[in-house]
């Protein structure tokens, strides 16, 4: 009798098998491991909606309002499927925060290498800024203030992007399409802060024209 595991000797796929390699391959071990594989795709899955069930509840109610019931519903999933990938609510919170921070971050990370690299990078900060399903400002920035780790996130996403605005600058400046006499260190934290400003200005209801402000900041930065 052919051990259950075992691979039969009519298998045809057996025949392309190296005699060497034949008893060290288990069916069973492939199945469980596709198994496995399937289940970490499915709680990834589950992950995802809940993080950006979380984030659209947010960016409608506030970080405080909605209840975990409200979010999981919205997800389509349970609070046990909550408590598979968080521990309360303030880690979801976290999750949602780095998808923020994320944006942020990947509105400056692939800067291209054209002499209008700095004012490309511009334009996404400003889209960034306005991106309608954001976490209110006010709400996030709450939330940091409560949280260590929280705080420790969001400023080291500033710092980085901070870094990559400053070899964008140093980029433009060396090919000579963007202002010579501009401290590229200054300059990312003042777009940093102007990032933060219009969309404080934003959740208020100000008539923000995020591509127009953007042409003027890129106009003001060119060199003359």
């Amino acid at each position: 009798m052919n051990h259950p595991d075992s691979v039969p000797d009519s298998d045809p796929s057996a025949e392309s098998i190296p005699q060497s390699n034949a008893h060290s391959i288990q069916p069973g071990s492939q199945r469980r491991r596709r198994l496995g594989a399937r289940r970490e795709a499915a709680k990834a899955e589950t992950r995802e909606a809940l993080i950006s069930a979380a984030m659209a509840a947010f960016s409608e109610e506030g970080l405080d309002n909605p209840s975990l019931d409200a979010i999981c519903a919205r997800a389509g999933y349970t609070r046990g499927a909550f408590y598979v990938h968080f521990k309360d609510r303030e880690e979801l919170i976290q999750a949602v925060s780095e998808r923020f921070l994320g944006r942020l971050l990947e509105g400056v990370r692939h800067y291209d290498e054209s002499p209008a690299a700095m004012f490309n990078l511009v334009g996404r900060l400003m889209d960034a800024a306005t991106a309608q399903d954001n976490v209110p400002l006010q709400q996030f920035l709450h939330a940091a203030g409560r949280s260590e780790v929280l705080q420790e996130r969001y400023l080291g996403a500033l710092r980085t992007a901070s870094e990559h605005i400053c070899d964008a600058t140093q980029l433009s400046q060396a090919r000579a399409s963007m202002r010579g006499d501009v401290d590229p260190g200054q300059l990312a934290w003042l777009l940093l802060a102007l990032t933060t400003g219009v969309q404080a200005l934003r959740e208020v209801g100000a008539p923000i024209d995020s591509r127009r402000m953007g042409d003027l900041l890129s106009y003001l930065l060119q060199r003359a």
